[in-house]
């Protein structure tokens, strides 16, 4: 099996970290990852990390005084490979994470990201 792992992060606008708390949290993390998972290929998988300063893991609330949320995220992509087809699955892994990517900063950029 070869695994590609990446980080991303990105900042949602027209929301503050002071409109977050950890009420509002699981609703944010629950739609957050709703949207990512329909972004992402067949197989591969996201975990979300952090949003507004909160740590997900540990859900400690760090202050952040900056315009929008902080958002951040691992994408794991996966492909079950045999020693021939290893160097073909890295590359097709490597091209569906540039994909995923690109795709992910023009959703934001242009605000269609929902």
């Amino acid at each position: 099996v070869v695994e590609v792992k990446f980080e991303v992060a990105m900042k949602l606008s027209g929301i503050s970290t002071t409109d977050i708390d950890i009420t509002s949290l699981d609703s944010i993390v629950t739609l957050l990852e709703d949207v990512i998972q329909d972004m992402l290929p067949e197989g591969a998988k996201a975990k979300l990390l952090k949003v507004g300063g909160f740590s997900l893991t540990r859900r400690m609330l760090q202050e952040d005084s900056s315009l929008g949320v902080d958002v951040e995220f691992e994408v794991i992509f996966t492909e079950p490979c045999s020693e021939e087809t290893c160097d073909d699955s890295k590359e097709t892994l490597l091209k569906e994470a540039d994909d995923f990517s690109s795709d992910i900063v023009a959703k934001i950029e242009d605000g269609t990201l929902s």
